[in-house]
């Protein structure tokens, strides 16, 4: 987003706040009902209010004047927009693509795009623009492409996915950007790529993660940006990839409440709190949960300048790898069990054990009895060198440790252990002095 486009939307914002401050909206809210569209462009043409009185239509679409509602099946041609608060029906069984070198929808308040069918926005400019809301739900998927600006925009209103629609946008800046709060939860997956700016840009609240569906991240720049906090409470899968900041939050907590995976991976902090304060707060039963930093640390509030990491869960993670002060933590619940034996005794084998986090390390003392060494040792069933009878375990699955000892000294008066061996061995020894007693004495008789 542009720093022109970000002081109007300042500007904007500020005057609505000075005047709830001086009373102004106190007879008549800012907004009570919807506006009725006053002109529609579309596929290449203007209709204004009274053209809109009798229900147009065009190739792949139609107006209901009555319900304010434009349906599109079968629609592929120019961009679309309107002048009050437009509500679009996608429905049909084949794709419907706007196609525009300006924004693909602009509309002057609010927009709800809801409906079963499939909507493809290829737009130089954003891929939809509105002054106030924008509502997307429904079935169906969503694509945009905007190849010089934001994907959706929203001037000083929220952004909100529901329902089970798919979303896929690739943006030049911003995938989502929204006034208000920007907030993701339907059931489809969504998957948004930021060439040279931010994935979900909230610039004056919070963003919140509620679905089930998944949701991947790429971002040249922040993965999210909140100026408040950022919330993540969904079941689906997260995953942030950020050539900068994974998640940004300007003066709230970042907190995890879900039941979903969390994979924040970035060049610099892979969580930053900004506001002193905040924390990163487990409150869910996601796991594992991952940040990375390939520059920095995992988890940093520039505030504090400190790592604070609290939440009702997190006394039920393991910690497997790091700390947040450092390039990586991983939070996980995944347990293993160690199981340890002696095959044919001689010796003993340090005690197995169970619930071991994921990721640690358990070391294995081998003691065999005198005149006894490890003859092999596996480690589920795969032959493993030990050296000075000590073996590290890398706990990343269940691992059974067998031991087998092999004899090396020799027996003792009174040692009847390998009797039978020691027999055999005797009894040959005999045959062959025998044998050469009994040559001699037939050398003997020739001379």
């Amino acid at each position: 987003m542009t720093t022109r486009r970000r002081n109007t939307r300042k500007v904007f914002l500020a005057g609505i706040i000075l005047a709830l401050l001086c009373g102004l909206f106190t007879v008549m809210p800012l907004k009570t009902f919807a506006a009725n569209v006053t002109s529609l462009s579309i596929e290449g043409n203007t209709y204004d209010a009274t053209d809109l009185a009798g229900n147009p239509g065009g190739t792949g679409w139609s107006w209901d004047n009555a319900a304010q509602e434009l349906t599109l099946n079968g629609y592929n041609d120019a961009g679309i927009s309107a002048t009050g608060d437009l509500v679009i029906n996608v429905t049909g069984s084949t794709t419907n693509t706007i196609t525009s070198a300006n924004k693909g929808i602009f509309v002057d308040l609010s927009l709800t795009l809801k409906g079963d069918g499939d909507l493809t926005i290829i737009a130089v400019d954003d891929g939809i623009y509105a002054d106030d809301d924008v509502d997307i739900f429904g079935d169906g998927h969503l694509q945009i492409t905007s190849s010089d600006d934001d994907g959706i925009f929203s001037l000083s209103g929220d952004i909100r996915i529901s329902g089970s629609r798919s979303v896929e946008i690739q943006s030049e800046i911003v995938c989502i950007d929204a006034g208000l709060n920007a907030v993701i939860s339907t059931s489809g997956d969504v998957i948004l790529t930021s060439e040279n700016g931010y994935g979900i840009y909230a610039d004056f609240l919070d963003i919140v993660i509620s679905g089930s569906g998944n949701l991947t991240v790429t971002a040249s720049d922040d993965g999210f940006w909140a100026v408040d906090g950022v919330i993540l409470s969904g079941s689906g899968d997260v995953v942030v990839n950020a050539g900068d900041r994974g998640i940004y939050a300007g003066g709230g907590d970042v907190t995890i409440s879900g039941s979903g995976k969390v994979t924040v991976d970035a060049y610099n902090e892979a969580i930053y709190l900004d506001d002193s304060g905040t924390q990163l707060l487990l409150e869910g039963t996601g796991c594992p949960l991952t940040f990375s930093s390939e520059a920095k640390i995992a988890v940093y509030n520039g505030g504090d300048g400190n790592s604070p990491v609290g939440g009702s869960t997190l006394s039920t993670y393991n910690k497997v790898t790091g700390a947040p002060d450092t390039a990586e933590v991983i939070y996980d619940k995944t347990t293993y069990r160690l199981t340890t034996s002696v095959n044919g005794g001689h010796g003993t084998i340090s005690a197995g054990e169970e619930n071991i986090a994921s990721g640690e390390i358990r070391t294995i003392l081998f003691t065999p009895d005198k005149d006894y060494e490890i003859d092999k040792v596996t480690v589920n069933g795969i032959e493993t060198p030990v050296k000075s009878n000590v073996l590290d375990v890398l706990m990343d699955s269940d691992k059974e440790v067998i031991v087998t000892y092999k004899y090396t000294g020799v027996p003792k008066t009174g040692d009847h252990s390998d009797w039978i061996r020691w027999i055999i061995i005797m009894l040959a020894a005999g045959a062959g002095l025998s044998g050469i007693v009994l040559l001699y004495r037939r050398k003997g008789k020739k001379n």
